[in-house]
């Protein structure tokens, strides 16, 4: 009987050893299921935080940019639109290459700069118009038959949707518009530089 006592002993000391154990790897198991759920959380806070300062920060815009010439030799009346029928930039499209005409996109201080070249005893008397507006005039006169070129850039204020274009000045009936592979192109460029 002694013995019966001693295995009743030695299995009930083994259900509470197996018990304690299984208590203590539930305790444990539960504490590191706790800490799981802190860490998870922990790092919904930060992602959270990362989104919000993202959605606040000023989003890059696109620039707005064109650089167009003219590849052919051509002869204009006064007030006629010159167009610059190949762009090497045109960021955003908003120079059109049939009407020569550059459509502000927002409002802002705009850049533009333009040059006109001619030869052989001519001239090329240009100007800026922003909305029928004379901005600036750029004219260049050949007379000794060789080859020159003149420009001009000025800075105007547009506002979203006007229109900005060459044309040539009042004054002459003929301009010359001369091009050749060689030598550098009549071309019109503008840029967005500033909000108002």
């Amino acid at each position: 009987m002694a013995s019966t006592h001693l295995v009743f002993v030695c299995l009930f000391v083994s259900l509470v050893y197996s018990k304690s154990i299984q208590n203590d790897t539930e305790r444990s198991t539960d504490e590191r299921i706790d800490n799981l759920e802190n860490v998870v959380k922990s790092w919904t806070t930060t992602i959270q935080r990362l989104n919000a300062s993202y959605n606040k920060a000023p989003l890059m815009e696109e620039p707005v940019m064109f650089y167009a010439l003219t590849e052919r030799t051509f002869t204009l009346e006064k007030l006629s639109t010159v167009i610059y029928e190949k762009t090497i930039i045109n960021t955003g499209g908003h120079y059109n290459t049939f009407d020569g005409v550059f459509v502000a996109p927002k409002s802002g201080t705009y850049f533009f700069s333009w040059t006109s070249c001619t030869n052989g005893a001519n001239y090329a008397f240009t100007e800026l118009m922003v909305e029928n507006q004379l901005i600036a005039k750029a004219g260049v006169y050949e007379h000794a038959g060789s080859y020159h070129c003149g420009s001009m850039s000025s800075l105007c204020k547009m506002s979203k949707e006007d229109h900005a274009w060459i044309r040539t000045t009042p004054y002459g009936a003929k301009n010359y518009f001369y091009f050749h592979r060689r030598t550098p192109s009549s071309s019109f460029l503008g840029m967005f530089m500033s909000n108002e």
